[in-house]
């Protein structure tokens, strides 16, 4: 099972790379979840509205193993969930420092972080020399949406499922 998650004033119907995911034909033996949320709610907020819809999804999939994918703040999001529930997770120009600090600094379970070099938004290299030793880092020279990248985002999501399936 993939649960995906936006970036900062997104939405899963506008996130390219989220609706892509949902109908990739290498993906079609996973039930895809997008989950939204309002990116200017408190992390208090958001952190207890995306449990609460994992939990409804695990209801329905107690057996399934979960591979979380963030873009951007999603990232940051994703990287919590998966060291909360103990799966693993692939961020997309991850924003690892949103609010104030770092989140979760000890890296609990599979993680891959897929970089552009070129990305606007967010500091490549902060990522970089935070997660160096402690992730699987696959750089490219995308920016910020990495949307020429879509097939490298699905093909780390695919190896990280195997893997750890």
């Amino acid at each position: 099972m993939i649960i995906a998650l936006h970036g900062k004033d997104s939405s899963s119907k506008k996130s390219y790379t989220i609706q892509k995911l949902l109908i990739d034909d290498r993906l079609k033996d996973e039930t895809v979840y997008a989950l939204d949320y309002n990116s200017d709610d408190s992390y208090e907020k958001i952190r207890e509205s995306l449990i609460e819809n994992v939990e409804y999804i695990m209801k329905g999939h107690s057996d399934y193993s979960i591979t979380f994918v963030g873009l951007s703040l999603g990232g940051f999001w994703a990287k919590h969930l998966a060291n909360f529930y103990k799966e693993r997770a692939v961020l997309v120009n991850p924003s690892i420092s949103y609010y104030g600090e770092f989140e979760e600094d000890d890296v609990d379970t599979p993680l891959i972080i897929l970089l552009g070099l070129n990305d606007e938004v967010v500091n490549p290299q902060i990522t970089i020399d935070r997660y160096q030793n402690r992730a699987k880092l696959v750089i490219t020279d995308g920016d910020h949406r990495m949307h020429e990248y879509f097939d490298e985002i699905v093909k780390e999501i695919i190896f990280i499922r195997d893997l750890y399936y």
